[in-house]
């Protein structure tokens, strides 16, 4: 081999090929330096060079044929040198490198290399060999890789390598340290009766942090154009849902195009006192149309309600797949019917989506009309029902809307059934167990107020309560929770007008009409209004005509869940529950925008529960209007 390196008085085999086309190869004769060292008279042929001196030599063989007639072959040039121990480092682990699992998957490796070649690397752990690799990563490589299973402890790791001459060298040692993982939490308590489980109040939720949304347009090829310019979180961060497979959220982006993402939630929620200080999420996918440009087929005159604009108001991930409930903003004729849609939960899919489905009370006539509602009673937010509870609720799955405008297609308060969407397609409709709504028939009202449905009664709304502290025409609801452990089913969302803010024109009271922000305007006429019927209300945030009640007030209600029980049960009716309690939420960020939440999702394995706070974050520009998600822990005596 030309500029091969041999080792000094090692004897050494030259071996040589010798043919002869018109006759015969009577010997080959090897030299070195010129200098014969034997001849071989028959093949193969070959000559051992006994005494290899140090040096660079040059080696030649002469073929001689029958005739006497001969050819030297080419030079090979070789060096004689003393042998070179090999060089081997390790790169991995680093040193002072720490793993926690028990045992801890570790993979070795060791760059390794000669002068000649390398025969082999031995791994060491601790004194004791853990392995052999006797040949390269990669050939002609000088990476040597093998995976081991380092037990609980400090250890002390290295490598040595061994060349074709024998030669070894060991490699500077690293440490290691494998920590065994905490312990796993003890087993659930033996099921005690769900029924005596506590209440959450408001102490109960303690703010853990919260973090940002990211900031841009994030898009995937399968937009159309309209969409992939609102592929972002701007003006967006609706119907949260907790995945957790993935310890992560899905949630609607901009509300112009109602497309959906995933992000990881961050592994730390750092308090801050502003919002730059606050950790970002990743995106885990980016946005998607989950209904496959199916949303606008939920509703029904598409020609004569072109404006209804659907929304997202709900998502799910159940099963393996994804579930979205769509709302119409707006929806005069009260005729929607079909709401909700199934897709994988691989948002890079398309194509896939099925629907949109009816969801229906199990027991609807629809011959006699009795027991049916409209799609605005289920067309919102989503929530598990706790194993314990699934049996007494009639299904596994919370499902329900509030509050929607043209509020006589919806519920005036919360609306909640259970579903098993996993029938959804199948099952048409699909059924649903009703376990709290109020219809327009029956409006809860305050402790000692009987219903008025007649146009004599002041309220906007015929039996509601303008200044009612559970709700009125300001009320949404946006995501509903139901903690393991208690027997409390939560409502988020907002609320206004319930009066008693001196210090606000109109004293902060319910009010219907244009919004305006000049207190001198309030109570007066809209010059605007052709009929000289509507007066302007005050309101900071909202100038558009309709329901007002600045300013407004993030908002949990409480249910016991004996009570919806009893409902699902057909002990009570729907409209006759109460909640035990409401309270404000009171976030640390103000909104830019609308006093809103976008929606509540629960981590049941950690007892975490996410808040959307709409238009909070203004991003790197500062005009973003992107949400922010508030980290809530349960914590229960």
């Amino acid at each position: 081999m030309i500029g091969a390196i041999l080792r000094p008085m090692v004897p050494l085999t030259i071996k040589a090929t010798a043919t002869d086309p018109d006759g015969s190869v009577t010997r080959v004769r090897f030299y070195v330096d010129g200098v014969s060292i034997g001849r071989d008279e028959t093949a193969p042929y070959e000559q051992v060079w006994l005494f290899p001196q140090l040096g660079t030599h040059v080696l030649t063989a002469v073929a001689k044929d029958d005739r006497d007639a001969t050819t030297m072959s080419a030079p090979v040039t070789v060096k004689v040198a003393n042998n070179t121990p090999p060089a081997v480092s390790m790169t991995s682990p680093a040193d002072g490198s720490s793993y926690t699992a028990d045992p801890a998957s570790i993979v070795l490796t060791a760059n390794a290399t000669d002068d000649r070649a390398v025969a082999k690397v031995e791994f060491f752990a601790d004194a004791i060999s853990v392995g052999v690799k006797s040949a390269p990563d990669v050939a002609l490589g000088s990476s040597y890789s093998m995976a081991w299973s380092a037990p609980v402890g400090a250890h002390t790791l290295y490598a040595i390598a061994t060349d074709d001459a024998g030669a070894t060298t060991t490699s500077a040692a690293v440490g290691i340290t494998v920590n065994a993982p905490p312990p796993p939490p003890p087993p659930p308590p033996p099921p005690g009766d769900p029924t005596t489980a506590p209440l959450v109040q408001q102490s109960n939720l303690v703010l853990e942090g919260a973090f940002r949304v990211p900031d841009g347009v994030f898009g995937n090829p399968n937009l159309n154009v309209f969409q992939a310019a609102r592929a972002s979180f701007s003006f967006g961060g609706t119907s949260l849902a907790y995945n957790a497979a993935n310890n992560s959220l899905f949630i609607v982006g901009h509300d112009q195009a109602q497309l959906v993402a995933e992000i990881d939630i961050p592994s730390a929620f750092l308090p801050s006192s502003t919002i730059v200080g606050l950790n970002i999420a990743s995106f885990r996918q980016t946005f998607s149309d989950v209904t496959d440009l199916k949303m606008e087929s939920v509703n029904p005159d598409p020609v004569g309600n072109p404006t209804a604009t659907p929304k997202i108001g709900g998502l799910l991930p159940y099963e393996n797949k994804l579930y979205a409930s769509d709302y119409l903003y707006y929806d005069g004729t009260g005729s929607q019917r079909l709401s909700h849609f199934v897709s994988d939960q691989n948002l890079a899919l398309t194509g896939d989506a099925q629907g949109p489905f009816q969801v229906q009370r199990a027991d609807c006539d629809p011959l006699l009309n009795t027991n049916c509602l409209g799609a605005g009673f289920f067309d919102g937010y989503f929530g598990m029902v706790p194993l314990e509870w699934q049996s007494a609720f009639g299904g596994p799955v919370l499902n329900g809307n509030c509050c929607l405008g043209v509020i006589s297609r919806t519920s005036y308060g919360p609306s909640l059934f259970t579903t098993d969407p996993a029938l959804l397609g199948s099952t048409i409709p699909l059924p649903a167990k009703p376990l709290v709504y109020y219809p327009t028939a029956h409006p809860l009202l305050e402790p000692g107020l009987t219903p008025c449905l007649t146009t004599a009664c002041a309220s906007i709304v015929d039996g509601w309560s303008l200044t009612s502290t559970l709700f009125n025409g300001t009320t949404e609801i946006r995501g509903v929770v139901f903690p393991q452990g208690t027997r409390s089913v939560l409502f988020f969302g907002r609320h206004g007008g319930a009066g008693d803010s001196p210090a606000i024109p109109g004293g902060g009271r319910f009010c219907y009409g244009p919004g305006t922000a000049d207190p001198a305007l309030v109570g007066q006429l809209d010059p605007a209004d052709p009929l000289q019927i509507d007066r302007f209300c005050y309101d900071r945030e909202d100038l558009s005509k309709g329901v007002h009640g600045y300013p407004y007030k993030y908002y949990v209600w409480a249910y016991d869940a004996n009570d919806l029980a009893k409902v699902s049960k057909g002990q009570a009716d729907p409209w006759s529950v109460r909640p035990y309690n409401v309270w404000s939420l009171n976030l640390p960020f103000s909104t830019t925008g609308i006093t809103r939440l976008g929606g509540a999702a629960y981590d049941a394995a950690n007892g975490r529960i996410y808040v959307a706070q709409y238009q909070t974050d203004g991003g790197a520009s500062g005009t973003s209007s992107l949400p922010l998600i508030y980290v809530y822990k349960l914590q229960l005596p």
